[in-house]
Protein backbone atom coordinates (compact mmCIF):
# COMPACT_ATOMS: atom_id res chain seq x y z
CA UNK A 1 0.00 0.00 0.00
CA UNK A 2 1.24 3.39 -0.91
CA UNK A 3 1.16 6.46 1.34
CA UNK A 4 0.16 8.39 -1.32
CA UNK A 5 -2.62 6.23 -2.03
CA UNK A 6 -3.93 6.28 1.57
CA UNK A 7 -3.57 10.33 2.03
CA UNK A 8 -5.03 10.80 -0.98
CA UNK A 9 -8.36 8.66 -0.28
CA UNK A 10 -8.60 10.68 3.60
CA UNK A 11 -7.21 14.07 3.33
CA UNK A 12 -10.70 14.78 1.24
CA UNK A 13 -12.58 13.81 4.25
CA UNK A 14 -11.41 16.93 6.42
CA UNK A 15 -12.28 19.52 4.19
CA UNK A 16 -10.03 22.54 3.41
CA UNK A 17 -10.90 24.10 6.94
CA UNK A 18 -11.13 22.58 10.35
CA UNK A 19 -12.38 25.19 12.94
CA UNK A 20 -11.12 25.17 16.33
CA UNK A 21 -12.49 28.52 17.85
CA UNK A 22 -13.51 26.82 20.94
CA UNK A 23 -9.97 25.58 21.80
CA UNK A 24 -8.57 25.66 25.34
CA UNK A 25 -4.91 25.87 25.91
CA UNK A 26 -3.82 23.06 28.61
CA UNK A 27 -0.31 23.75 29.97
CA UNK A 28 2.31 24.30 27.78
CA UNK A 29 1.87 21.99 25.05
CA UNK A 30 -1.84 20.71 25.06
CA UNK A 31 -5.33 22.10 24.05
CA UNK A 32 -8.66 20.53 23.91
CA UNK A 33 -10.97 21.64 21.32
CA UNK A 34 -14.46 19.95 20.76
CA UNK A 35 -14.68 21.19 17.40
CA UNK A 36 -11.10 19.59 16.43
CA UNK A 37 -12.49 16.20 18.40
CA UNK A 38 -16.10 15.70 16.59
CA UNK A 39 -14.02 16.63 13.29
CA UNK A 40 -11.80 13.60 14.16
CA UNK A 41 -15.23 11.85 14.90
CA UNK A 42 -16.70 12.25 11.65
CA UNK A 43 -13.61 11.32 9.21
CA UNK A 44 -13.28 8.25 11.73
CA UNK A 45 -16.97 7.64 11.05
CA UNK A 46 -16.77 7.02 6.99
CA UNK A 47 -14.01 4.36 7.02
CA UNK A 48 -14.79 0.82 7.71
CA UNK A 49 -13.07 -0.86 11.30
CA UNK A 50 -11.51 -3.15 8.70
CA UNK A 51 -9.75 -0.26 6.96
CA UNK A 52 -6.17 0.16 8.53
CA UNK A 53 -4.62 1.91 6.92
CA UNK A 54 -7.06 4.24 6.40
CA UNK A 55 -7.89 4.28 10.29
CA UNK A 56 -4.15 5.17 11.17
CA UNK A 57 -4.06 7.59 8.46
CA UNK A 58 -6.87 9.50 9.99
CA UNK A 59 -5.09 9.36 13.37
CA UNK A 60 -2.21 10.19 12.17
CA UNK A 61 -3.69 13.20 10.71
CA UNK A 62 -5.48 14.17 13.44
CA UNK A 63 -2.14 14.25 15.61
CA UNK A 64 -0.56 16.25 13.25
CA UNK A 65 -3.21 18.58 13.11
CA UNK A 66 -3.91 18.94 16.65
CA UNK A 67 -0.12 20.10 16.68
CA UNK A 68 -0.47 22.67 14.23
CA UNK A 69 -3.49 23.65 16.08
CA UNK A 70 -1.85 24.78 19.47
CA UNK A 71 0.78 26.59 17.27
CA UNK A 72 -1.70 28.50 15.24
CA UNK A 73 -4.16 29.11 18.83
CA UNK A 74 -1.13 30.94 20.04
CA UNK A 75 -0.88 33.21 17.10
CA UNK A 76 -4.39 33.91 17.18
CA UNK A 77 -5.55 31.61 14.50
CA UNK A 78 -8.73 29.13 14.84
CA UNK A 79 -8.72 27.26 11.73
CA UNK A 80 -6.19 24.97 9.67
CA UNK A 81 -6.82 23.78 6.24
CA UNK A 82 -5.36 20.28 5.70
CA UNK A 83 -4.05 20.77 2.20
CA UNK A 84 -1.83 23.62 3.24
CA UNK A 85 -0.01 20.77 5.89
CA UNK A 86 3.16 19.32 4.17
CA UNK A 87 2.75 15.88 3.46
CA UNK A 88 5.53 14.97 4.20
CA UNK A 89 5.32 15.79 8.02
CA UNK A 90 2.37 13.80 7.84
CA UNK A 91 4.34 11.07 6.03
CA UNK A 92 7.30 10.59 8.44
CA UNK A 93 4.34 10.47 11.59
CA UNK A 94 2.29 7.66 9.42
CA UNK A 95 5.43 5.51 9.23
CA UNK A 96 6.42 6.15 12.61
CA UNK A 97 2.74 5.72 13.94
CA UNK A 98 3.12 2.46 11.27
CA UNK A 99 6.04 1.34 12.89
CA UNK A 100 4.64 0.40 16.23
CA UNK A 101 4.09 -2.82 17.83
CA UNK A 102 1.25 -4.98 16.14
CA UNK A 103 1.27 -3.20 12.97
CA UNK A 104 3.84 -5.57 11.86
CA UNK A 105 1.88 -6.59 8.80
CA UNK A 106 0.77 -3.45 7.61
CA UNK A 107 4.59 -1.84 8.10
CA UNK A 108 5.19 -4.77 5.38
CA UNK A 109 2.98 -3.68 2.84
CA UNK A 110 3.40 -0.32 3.08
CA UNK A 111 5.65 2.00 0.64
CA UNK A 112 6.73 5.57 1.37
CA UNK A 113 5.74 6.73 -1.57
CA UNK A 114 5.09 11.08 -1.88
CA UNK A 115 4.03 11.04 -5.53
Amino acid sequence: MKFIDIYNRILPFWGTEINFHDANLLGKNGMQSIQLSKKWDEVENKLSEDDKFGNLMVWTMFQIFHKIAIKKIKQNIFTLNPLEVDKTIIEKKYFKNLSNESWEKELAEYERTLQ
